[in-house]
This record gives structure tokens, sequence and C-alpha cells, in this order.
């Protein structure tokens, strides 16, 4: 889980929200629960429930320098997914402008970092199943190579009295024997995304 009342949080850490601060709580904000284990989890879509045996979920959260609603034009754009993956991953599928409920996209990522550069182009299948514009969420469900499942929402949270917000991604994946490596990955991936929103939400101010 990770703190709803931001305000709060800052004022128990003796924190301002200046821009070092913003990467001091980043650090404390980003991070993996519940590796390897049995879940039955109910993501923020009613409607999608998963009960797998070796499943794996991840949970990232940053504290970002922008208004919720400037994060949220942000968010539904397609080209922030390329512009957040910048240097680490290359998407060369064709993608619409804004994600939109039954978009169904292969994205076919192409990593650029070692070792996973070594790897060839690759298929990952994406479907958009839920855009909530009043709780500002994004859900996907996806899959691809060995990647059987992977639950994705894309999660933003007004902070209290200031033009922050907090941004979260959950992640809850399935790859058979590859669960383990393909988290490994995702890990990277994930907190290198973070630290590019970060670079994105700073270079607006």
């Amino acid at each position: 889980m990770y703190h709803t009342n931001f305000s709060d949080r800052i004022k128990e850490l003796g924190l301002s929200l200046d821009l070092p601060a913003i990467y001091i709580l980043n650090i404390c904000c980003i991070f993996i629960v519940s590796p390897f284990k049995d879940l039955e989890k109910t993501m923020l879509s009613s409607a999608t429930k998963l009960t797998t045996k070796h499943s794996v979920e991840l949970n990232y959260s940053s504290l970002l320098p922008l208004a919720t609603v400037d994060m949220w034009e942000l968010l539904k754009k397609t080209q922030t997914l390329r512009d957040v993956a910048k240097g680490f991953v290359t998407y060369h599928g064709e993608l619409p402008e804004e994600w939109e409920v039954g978009t169904k996209v292969d994205i076919r990522p192409k990593f650029l970092k070692l070792p996973w550069s070594l790897l060839p182009e690759g298929r990952h299948l994406v479907e958009v199943i839920k855009v909530d514009h009043n709780q500002l969420f994004i859900e996907t469900v996806e899959s691809g190579g060995v990647v059987e499942y992977w639950h994705h929402v894309m999660k933003i949270e007004p902070v209290p009295g200031c033009d922050f917000c907090m941004y979260t991604d959950t992640i809850l994946l399935e790859a058979g024997w590859a669960t383990g490596i393909v988290a490994r990955i995702a890990d990277s991936l994930y907190r290198h995304r973070h630290e590019r929103w970060l670079e994105i939400a700073t270079a607006q101010q």
C-alpha cells in the first residue's frame, strides 16, 4: 500500500514541497511488494479479479510537481509512453494519439540497455479496458512473448494543499517459469520510467 495523505506524510518527514524534497520523497515512494507469493488480488476495476499461484505485484509511486489535470492530459497521450521510456526501451508499434477504452495495439518493444538490448524486438499486446476521467486512472491487460498476463493500473491522486500530484503504477504479472526474470526487467523499466516522469514534470514548471 502507499500513502494517500502525502501532505501529512511530508510534515512528518519535516520536508517542504520544493524540488529537493520531491527527490527525497520519491526515493521513499518507489518500492516492490508481494513478490513470488500466492495472490488473490482485486484491482481498481471491480470487474477484474485474478487468482494466480506464481504472480508478482509491483508498485511504484512518485510525487510530481504537476497539477492532476495537467498530469492526466499527459497520461492519456500515447506519446508520453515513448517519452517516459526514452533511453531504456523504444516502441515500434503504431499507436493512437490517446489511450481509449477498447484500444488494442502491439507496442513492439525493443530494449536499449544491456543485457536486455541483446533481445530482439518483441511483441507486447496492450488492451485498454478502462479510462476513468473522474478517478483518474487507466487500466490495461497485456501479454506477449513469455508474458502470460500483465495487468497494469496507472493512477493519479491529488496532493491536498498544493498543485502537486501522486502518480502510481501497479502491475500484476505472470510469466510462468520466467516470472522472476520478467519481474526484474519490469522493475528496472518502471524505476527508469518514474525517474523520467519526474524529469518531464519538472520541465513543465
